[in-house]
């Protein structure tokens, strides 16, 4: 009698999750903080501070700090779509100039700071939910993802990084009190969400209420809104109490800013296509994708992600808030007036612990394969994609870099020459960038700004001498208004594109 004998699909053969190394959540975390430290606070000071919006915001925190008022805050003496911006990242950017000075590391300090809250904050979440090695992988996502470290994202002085900070956490922890854990830390985040970005923090109330509804979970749904309801109470106070030391701020945020931004370009001279975050994410999405592509085919598109859930929780409820996370916001902002591509940072968190744990579960059953070389590439193509671009761009040094330190220094040193006893009695600044303005505000030298040539007519009359400072493509401009006075160049500053003169009237 013959007996025919077949071999298990070795896809089938579930080895046990790794545990011969001691992880603990403790460690986990640590390990996480110290990875994404690494790329997000390296070299962090060198380069300068970009014009927009990262001087924009620094010269408002350095206007608070000399100042001391944290509520009629102004850009220059003046309400700007960026000065009537909640207040949190700004005073959070102040204190970091009273502690530090007003360096280009403290002004960027704040959300690098942020940012390696949120994955240490991911990484605390998915260890207790998931796995040590899900959590790690999450991490290392987060602390290289190209865009969220580089363009607009956590080594720039930036409020999307605090945003997402708060984001995040008021996401997780919904979970977590699905799970039994309190709610009244749900209405803090979402506090401090408020208070930094505004109506911002909003794009997450949808896929709340979707998930929710989809979960059937009414009873929760009932503790998270209160939660929110409670957490919106002192955003409100603070607002009014802006509102009545700065009439009319309130309006301009949520006109220009909310309502302004959803139905019309801001800032832009054209509306960009519905397809905008794909257009620019992709390059740095890409070896993420071909990871995923490889490790399903894999896996004949069955990685058991449930074999990475503790406490053997049905994977269906975490699996549908991280897709409803990712998706529902980057819908909203897809059809919304005004794109950016900073927008999409937050909806990028779940799509990488979600990338993670696929990855890691499709790894953990590819491991039980005799000849296992689809998962060392898929790993290989993720790790170099994400770890090459992130490192070069992080721990290089730019000449130009050092070229703009020094020409910053000749433009306070011909603003206020050391051989005379004080500054000229006026500066006259004529349509200055953003960093220009903080560079010469931290060197301690006041100026008045000037938005057309009469004001700088009208800013130099009556004074024997002054100081006029402009842009380079406007030196017709300002030759129109010279009226005869004698004129000594007394520096260029390339990098800037400024020409700072001394003009002497003729009256002398």
């Amino acid at each position: 009698m013959l007996v025919t004998m077949t071999s298990p699909d070795p896809l089938k053969i579930d080895r046990p999750l790794p545990a011969a190394l001691p992880i603990t959540p403790a460690l986990t975390v640590l390990v996480s903080v110290a990875i994404a430290g690494l790329f997000v606070f390296s070299n962090l000071g060198s380069p300068p501070l970009a014009d927009f919006d990262e001087a924009w915001h620094a010269l408002i925190a350095l206007d608070i700090e000399r100042t001391g008022e944290f509520l009629a805050y102004t850009e220059d003496g003046r309400n700007t779509t960026a000065s009537v911006k909640p207040p949190l990242y700004f005073w959070a950017m102040a204190l970091c100039f009273r502690a530090m000075g007003p360096s280009e590391f403290a002004a960027r300090f704040f959300p690098a700071a942020c940012y390696v809250a949120m994955v240490a904050a991911v990484a605390w979440f998915v260890q207790r939910y998931l796995h040590w090695s899900v959590a790690l992988a999450a991490a290392v996502l987060l602390a290289t993802q190209f865009h969220m470290l580089h363009h607009h994202g956590a080594r720039s002085a930036e409020i999307d990084p605090p945003l997402s900070l708060f984001l995040t956490l008021t996401m997780l922890w919904t979970y977590h009190v699905c799970r039994g854990g309190r709610a009244w830390p749900v209405g803090a985040f979402w506090c401090a969400a408020l208070l930094t970005k505004g109506l911002a923090a909003a794009q997450v109330l949808p896929a709340l209420g979707l998930w929710y509804a989809l979960e059937r979970r009414w009873r929760d749904l009932r503790r998270i809104a209160l939660a929110l309801a409670i957490g919106t109470i002192p955003v409100v106070g603070v607002f009014l109490l802006r509102e009545q030391a700065q009439p009319g701020v309130l309006a301009s945020m949520f006109g220009a800013e909310f309502i302004g931004r959803l139905a019309g370009e801001v800032d832009a001279p054209e509306r960009q296509p519905f397809y905008f975050y794909a257009a620019r994410l992709w390059s740095s999405l890409t070896p993420i994708g071909l990871g995923l592509a490889i490790v399903a085919a894999g896996v004949r598109f069955r990685p058991g992600l449930a074999r990475q859930i503790k406490d053997g929780a049905p994977p269906g409820p975490l699996l549908r808030l991280l897709l409803i996370w990712t998706i529902v916001p980057l819908l909203l902002f897809s059809f919304a007036g005004t794109k950016r591509v900073w927008y999409a940072y937050p909806s990028l968190v779940p799509a990488c612990i979600l990338t993670a744990w696929i990855l890691r579960a499709g790894l953990h059953r590819l491991e039980s394969l005799p000849r296992n070389r689809l998962g060392p590439l898929a790993a290989a193509i993720v790790l170099g994609g994400q770890l090459v671009p992130a490192a070069l761009t992080t721990f290089s040094f730019h000449r130009s870099d050092y070229q703009r330190r020094m020409e910053e220094g000749a433009l306070i040193a011909a603003t206020a020459p050391a051989d005379l006893p004080a500054a000229p009695a006026r500066v006259l600044c004529y349509r200055l960038s953003p960093s220009a303005r903080f560079a010469l505000k931290r060197g301690g030298i006041g100026y008045q700004r000037c938005d057309d040539p009469a004001a700088i007519k009208a800013g130099a009359a009556g004074s024997d001498s002054c100081i006029v400072i402009y842009s380079a493509p406007f030196e017709s401009e300002v030759a129109s208004v010279r009226n005869g006075d004698s004129v000594e160049v007394l520096c260029r500053c390339a990098s800037f594109g400024l020409i700072v003169e001394r003009w002497t009237s003729s009256r002398q």
